[in-house]
């Protein structure tokens, strides 16, 4: 990693925690009626990803949220740890990169995985039923693209959220493009992604849902990704809350299995 890459690394690692620290900003300036969301978690997925031997893949995020409707703002600096033949890219909640052909040694890296900020805002809707949201992210290239860990270049996403309640019904969807860096060995495309799913309220405390989730692959050379995924959501003793999950992958640039869980714990006005 050169020294101009470390520098970079370290202002974006900086800016992150600034966001992060929204909450005070906002209420120095008479924003403070917002509600402030930290959680962490990890997410373990495994697969081949059309290989022959295993990739193995620990992402623990840390990560603040602020909603001031109609606006929310959202950080997460990651830790991420890759082990296998190196033909997988670190790609954090954004998905992973599968590069064929270009698999080695079976080897281990870990580190910082790339910081990502985003804005979404809320747009004004007649209905008290449902809420439409669009929003902008930057994944700044924060890891170490030399381990593998992510591709080292900086992406932009934009994307619209759609959610709605019909009785114990929470259908939702997402649909989202992404303008993808290149690296300087590796021509990646751009991607579109969306996914559908909908959550079912058990009770008044605790939810689970089914999502499918749709990527396009940024490698020529590969598939779309496409998994499954089942969760179970559980509102413990306030403040703090619990999200579990699995996913099957039903293509070969997807994980074969991934399994997850969050815990958040929210501060409100």
């Amino acid at each position: 990693m050169n020294k101009d890459k470390f520098a970079r690394r370290i202002l974006v690692v900086g800016a992150a925690a600034m966001i992060m620290s929204t909450p005070v900003f906002a209420q120095s300036n008479g924003f403070g009626s917002g509600t402030l969301k930290l959680s962490t978690g990890f997410d373990f997925s495994t697969g081949r990803y059309g290989d022959t031997v295993d990739t193995d893949i620990t992402y623990i995020p840390f990560t603040a949220k602020y909603e001031t409707l109609p606006w929310t703002f959202k950080a997460t600096v990651p830790y991420i740890r890759i082990k296998g033949p190196g033909n997988v890219i670190g790609g954090g909640a954004d998905g992973s990169i599968v590069v064929p052909g270009r698999g080695a040694a079976v080897q281990t890296n870990s580190g910082l995985g790339d910081v990502v900020a985003s804005i979404a805002y809320e747009l004004p809707t007649e209905s008290d039923r449902a809420i439409y949201e669009i929003a902008g992210k930057v994944k700044f290239g924060t890891a170490d693209e030399d381990e593998g860990l992510g591709t080292g270049e900086d992406d932009i996403s934009m994307q619209f959220d759609a959610v709605t309640t019909r009785g114990n019904f929470t259908p939702f969807g997402t649909v989202g493009y992404k303008l993808v860096g290149d690296p300087p060995d590796i021509e990646l495309d751009n991607v579109l992604y969306f996914s559908l799913g909908s959550g079912y309220r058990l009770n008044e405390r605790r939810s689970v849902g089914l999502i499918y989730d749709y990527r396009e692959s940024s490698s020529p050379t590969s598939d779309a990704s496409q998994e499954l995924v089942a969760y179970l959501s559980q509102r413990l003793q306030d403040p703090l809350s619990w999200l579990g999950y699995v996913s099957a992958g039903l293509s070969d640039s997807a994980p074969d299995v991934n399994i997850g869980m969050q815990w958040t714990y929210t501060r409100r006005p």
